[in-house]
């Protein structure tokens, strides 16, 4: 909380825990720029913004509650530092590339199933085609697909920003984040 940093912005009273996906800013700005229907240089300066929140105005947002995110780096320093509550990260690449190990390490956090074959099952609905699948079968598509947003599920794989954005985006993002891109082994993303 920029105003507040000691009081948190959720309750943490009765909170067991939270799970925390992180993925590199240079494929969420790829991922913002689709979420916004905007251009990439937009999505990276909400990126690199540390005012920056979802439901900024009363006009652009109807249905969901303001949230103030802060800088990519803001909001990853500030749930990974926090001690209040019990957190497990996981990177959304590995959860890619290794999905049975890191599923295994978040259903052992929510003290769910050691059970690989449930395990197994989970990731298999949870696969990014399978959402798009079920995404472009319904009239309506993805209910929290923003409006002017052609679909929710686009990518859903990593790589993307190192493909679509120019080497001065690039640049820009690891000179504003290079700490928790370090921190997080995020600089071969570059």
């Amino acid at each position: 909380n920029p105003s507040n940093p000691e009081k948190p912005l959720i309750c943490t009273r009765g909170c067991m825990g939270a799970i925390y996906i992180i993925r590199n800013p240079f494929d969420v700005s790829i991922s913002l720029a689709n979420h916004f229907s905007c251009t990439y240089d937009k999505a990276i300066k909400f990126l690199i913004n540390n005012s920056s929140s979802l439901c900024g105005s009363l006009k652009s947002c109807k249905t969901q509650v303001r949230q103030y995110l802060g800088s990519w780096d803001y909001h990853v320093r500030t749930w990974n530092k926090q001690q209040i509550i019990p957190l497990l990260v996981l990177r959304y690449e590995d959860l890619i590339n290794e999905p049975i190990k890191e599923f295994t390490k978040l259903a052992m956090f929510l003290n769910l199933t050691k059970d690989q074959d449930l395990i197994e099952n989970s990731i298999e609905n949870c696969k990014f085609e399978k959402l798009q699948f079920l995404e472009n079968k319904t009239e309506s598509g993805f209910e929290e697909r923003p409006s002017n947003c052609k679909t929710f599920f686009k990518y859903g794989c990593f790589g993307t920003g190192k493909k679509k954005l120019s080497n001065v985006q690039r640049s820009l993002i690891k000179d504003k984040f290079i700490s928790t891109l370090n921190e997080f082994d995020y600089l071969n993303f570059i």
